[in-house]
C-alpha cells in the first residue's frame, strides 16, 4: 500500500471515530470493535505465502481460467456447467434469475458448482442485488429499497443495515460477491429506472451512502463492487444496446463522477471489493477506446493517479457496446491489456469460450506475458483469502 493511501487511511479511520459512526469500515477485534484496523505486516505476508503457494501448482490454464467470470444456465448442474467448468476453469460465476428457484435449489447449486471446480480453488459466485429494480429473485432475496429510496431517506446508517442483511442472506445461500453498490451519479433525471439505481445527484451524498453500504459489507466480511467507474450517471445510451460517449472534460469528471470512487478507494483495503469498469467511452480521457479495455482509464487512471490495487472486472462483454465492434476473442485480450484482472461474459458459453481461447492464445502467442497473468491471479487469489472464500483447509 502506498503512503499516500496509508494516510488517507488513517485520516478517514480517525475521522470516522469522532463523527456518528454511520460509515466505518469494521474489522472486528475485542479491544477496538468498529473501527478499521490495518492488516498487520504478520498477516499480510502470510496471505502473500497463501498466495504463492496455491500459484505453484496451477497451469497456466487454470490461472487464465481465474480470469473469467461466466453465467450458466439452468437451476442444477449439468453437461453444460460441468463442461463450463473443465474446459475453461472460470474463477468465477454470475447468477441470474434463471438460476434461482429456491432456497434450497440455490444452495443446492452453489454448492454443486464449489465441489465440481476441477481445480479445486473455490469460486467467486456473484449476483447482481443492488435493490429496487435490480434485484433477483424476490421471493428467495428481500430485496433491498432501490438506492435512490435509501438516498432520499436521508438515513445514511440504513444503507449499513441493508448492507449487512443482504451480506448474510446471500452467504446463506452460497453467494459470495455482490454487484453492489452502485456509484454513480444521477444525472438522467428523465430515465426513472436508471435513475434508481443510485444514490443522490450530489457526488458526496453518493460517496456517504456507499461509505455506510461498504461498512456493512465490510463488517460482514463479504466481498462487494464498485461500479461503474469511471461513473456512467450522464450516459444517454443504454451500454446493453450500444456504446456511448460521456462528453465532458476530464475536471468535470474528476471533479463530479469520480469523486464517489476516489473517497471509497482512498480510504478502504482494496482487496476486499472489485471496481467495474464501465463500456462507455470518455474521450477526454481515451477519445479511441470504451473504459473496459482502456488502459489509459484502467492502468493509468485508476491504477496510477487513484492508486487502487485490487482486482478490476470488466462489465459483461456480451453488451452491445462492446460486441457490435469488438469480437469476443478480442474483447477479453483487450480487457487484460489494458489492466483489468476479470473479463466478464454472462450469457452464451460459446462467447465464454471464446474469450478465455482469446486470452489464452495471446498468453501461447507471447501477446500477453504469464508475468501479466500472474499478476491478476495474484490479486484474485488475495481477494479469495481475504474473504475466506479459501479457507485454510482448502489449500
Amino acid at each position: 500500500m502506498k503512503l499516500s493511501k496509508i494516510l488517507a487511511t488513517i485520516f478517514l479511520t480517525l475521522s470516522v471515530a469522532a463523527s456518528a459512526g454511520c460509515s466505518e469500515d469494521v474489522e472486528q477485534n475485542s479491544n477496538n470493535e468498529g473501527v478499521y484496523l490495518t492488516p498487520s505486516v504478520d498477516k499480510e505476508k502470510s496471505i502473500d505465502r497463501r498466495v504463492d503457494k496455491i500459484m505453484a501448482r496451477m497451469s497456466i490454464q487454470q490461472k487464465v481460467g481465474q480470469m473469467i467470470f461466466v453465467g450458466i444456465h439452468g437451476t442444477e448442474i449439468n453437461d453444460n456447467v460441468l463442461h463450463a467448468l473443465s474446459h475453461y476453469y472460470p474463477g468465477g460465476i454470475i447468477l441470474f434469475d434463471r438460476n434461482l428457484e429456491s432456497e434450497e435449489q440455490v444452495q443446492r447449486l452453489t454448492s454443486s458448482i464449489q465441489r465440481n471446480s476441477p481445480s479445486k480453488i473455490p469460486l467467486f459466485i456473484g449476483i447482481d442485488e443492488e435493490g429496487g429494480v435490480v434485484s433477483r429473485a424476490p421471493e428467495i432475496i428481500e430485496p433491498p429499497p432501490s438506492q435512490r429510496d435509501l438516498g432520499r431517506s436521508g438515513d445514511i446508517e440504513l444503507a449499513k443495515v441493508w448492507a449487512i442483511k443482504t451480506a448474510r442472506r446471500l452467504r446463506e445461500l452460497g453467494i459470495n460477491v455482490n454487484f453492489a453498490p452502485v456509484l454513480d451519479v444521477g444525472y438522467d433525471v428523465d430515465n426513472d429506472r436508471s435513475n434508481s439505481r443510485k444514490y443522490s445527484d450530489d457526488p458526496t451524498i453518493v460517496a456517504s451512502f456507499a461509505q455506510s453500504a461498504i461498512a456493512g459489507y465490510r463488517q460482514e466480511n463479504f466481498l462487494f463492487t464498485l461500479k461503474h467507474f469511471p461513473g456512467i450517471g450522464r450516459g444517454t445510451v443504454d451500454p446493453h444496446y450500444d456504446l456511448s460517449d460521456i462528453d465532458v472534460s476530464s475536471a468535470i469528471l474528476d471533479s463530479t463522477d469520480v469523486v464517489p470512487f476516489r473517497t471509497v478507494i482512498s480510504s478502504r483495503p482494496s482487496e476486499m471489493y472489485f471496481v467495474m469498469i464501465s463500456h462507455h467511452k470518455y474521450p477526454s480521457l481515451d477519445p479511441e477506446h470504451p473504459a473496459s479495455v482502456s488502459k489509459t482509464i484502467i492502468t493509468d487512471f485508476l491504477r496510477g493517479s487513484l492508486e487502487f490495487d485490487g482486482v478490476v472486472i470488466t462489465d459483461d462483454l456480451e453488451m452491445g457496446s462492446i460486441s457490435k465492434t469488438i469480437s469476443f476473442r478480442e474483447a477479453g485480450v483487450q480487457a487484460i491489456q489494458a489492466g483489468a484482472d476479470i473479463a466478464m461474459c454472462c450469457h452464451e458459453y460459446e462467447h465464454e469460450q471464446e474469450v478465455f481461447n482469446g486470452i489464452f492464445d495471446a498468453v501461447k502467442k507471447g501477446i500477453i506475458s504469464e508475468e501479466r497473468i500472474d499478476e491478476s491471479v495474484r490479486r484474485i487469489l488475495r481477494a479469495k483469502i481475504s474473504a475466506n472464500i479459501i479457507p485454510e483447509e482448502k489449500e
